[in-house]
């Protein structure tokens, strides 16, 4: 993506993100319903983003005049699981069903996520734009719940 006002600049990213996107994007209305079982790919991350920090995070890249980097990660920069996520799903949907895999053939939900890495770096990310990670895993996860509530799945 080209930097408004600089056509000229453009920004390499790093994101996996979670949240509206990603994985739950394909977590329907049958997986919460329990209609059918999430099949995730047990490899699917380690290092994830909230897709409401993404946004404000090329926001911010956007909104540079100029960039003394060329590549910059964009993360939360901590560790957590699709597992975990699946656990609160499970927590807070009694009905969702998952299963974890490491063949990506079984899976139905994060079958072409990179492997585990540990989180990436985002020191001139924060230090080049202002961006602070406002969504760890508790707040994302209630942000996600209240956009369910408030955007249900359209029913079929």
């Amino acid at each position: 993506a080209a930097a408004r006002g600089h056509p000229a600049q453009e920004f390499v990213f790093s994101v996996r993100s979670i949240g509206r996107g990603e994985i739950t994007r394909s977590v329907s209305a049958n997986h919460i319903d329990g209609c059918e079982t999430a099949v995730v790919n047990v490899s699917s991350g380690g290092d994830w983003v909230y897709v409401t920090d993404v946004a404000r995070g090329l926001a911010a890249m956007l909104d540079l005049p100029a960039s003394p980097d060329p590549v910059y990660h964009l993360s939360a920069s901590m560790a957590w699981s699709v597992q975990d996520w699946c656990v609160r799903m499970q927590g807070r949907y009694p009905q969702f069903r998952y299963r974890l895999t490491d063949r990506a053939e079984e899976c139905t939900v994060g079958r072409n996520n990179a492997a585990p890495r540990s989180p990436m770096l985002i020191e001139r990310m924060c230090r080049d734009t202002g961006y602070v990670p406002q969504y760890p895993p508790d707040r994302a996860f209630e942000d996600y719940c209240d956009w369910r509530l408030e955007y249900p799945p359209a029913q079929g």
